[in-house]
């Protein structure tokens, strides 16, 4: 096991895994950190740190909006799970008669479901 050398981020992990799992990117993680500490924050140390403790940002809709939840393909009623032309299993959305992106792992930026004010959406009407 390899050990990892302390970081100043490391009291704030669970805080930056929080915001990186919400969808922020790293200068806006940075950003936001930036009140623990008296000198300035760079992107590149947050990143650098981030690439250490394998914290990947998912930026995505609602990356400034902790609140969001994105809907997820997995949950929804219009996607069902079919076999592609390599034999391997893809996500089909019905209702936008398009495939889903194996890396998409809540719903991509085109669904329905996601509305035009970022909220998630169910029979046409806003939740």
């Amino acid at each position: 096991m390899r050990r990892q050398k302390k970081s100043k981020f490391d009291p704030y992990l669970n805080e930056i895994t929080e915001y990186a799992a919400a969808g922020m990117t790293v200068l806006g993680i940075a950003e936001r950190i930036q009140k623990y500490f008296e000198d300035y924050v760079e992107e590149s140390a947050v990143y650098a740190f981030m690439r250490s403790r394998g914290i990947q940002s998912r930026v995505t809709q609602g990356g400034t909006n902790l609140n969001y939840k994105a809907p997820r393909c997995t949950d929804c009623d219009n996607c069902i799970t079919v076999i592609n032309t390599t034999g391997k299993d893809v996500l089909l959305c019905l209702a936008a008669k398009r495939i889903v992106n194996r890396t998409c792992t809540t719903s991509p930026m085109w669904c329905q479901r996601r509305g035009d004010s970022g909220e998630v959406q169910k029979n046409g009407r806003t939740t």
